[in-house]
């Protein structure tokens, strides 16, 4: 079984579906199920970046498509992703989501869809680093 296929099929379902199937997986067969989780990018791992390496990804995503991805998330995330943002556009974020009306569940998971490709895109090009997603034994600190 090709386990980077497998994520990157989980990486574009629903996350509770993309839940189930590795539960099941992990009934079967637990190694296999670790490796599977190791390999997926989901939006809230963007919280595990390195500092530098969140500030390479979001120069390459829109703001509008951030703002609509961060709706709802936790307010240390939301610091974390200001924080890696220019001083201006960290404000501009901060503003923008607190005036920002509600918005379709599916248009948020939508944007973070997107920028969790972006990321992963980024990831293979080797732009960034994603710890987790590598073997331990292939890692050199």
């Amino acid at each position: 079984m090709n386990i980077e296929k497998v994520a990157k099929i989980l990486n574009l379902i629903d996350k509770k579906t993309a839940s189930r199937i590795i539960d099941y997986i992990k009934q079967r067969d637990s190694p296999l199920s670790k490796e599977i989780l190791k390999q997926l990018f989901r939006f809230e791992d963007l919280q595990k970046l390195p500092d530098r390496d969140l500030s390479i990804l979001l120069q390459e995503i829109p703001k509008p498509l951030l703002t609509i991805a961060l709706k709802g998330e936790d307010k240390k995330f939301v610091a974390k992703i200001v924080k890696n943002l220019s001083k201006r556009a960290g404000d501009v974020l901060t503003e923008e989501l607190t005036m920002m009306p509600p918005r379709p569940k599916r248009e948020v998971v939508e944007a973070q869809r997107a920028i969790t490709a972006v990321a992963r895109m980024l990831v293979e090009q080797e732009k960034i680093f994603a710890p987790w997603m590598y073997k331990e034994n292939e890692i050199i600190y």
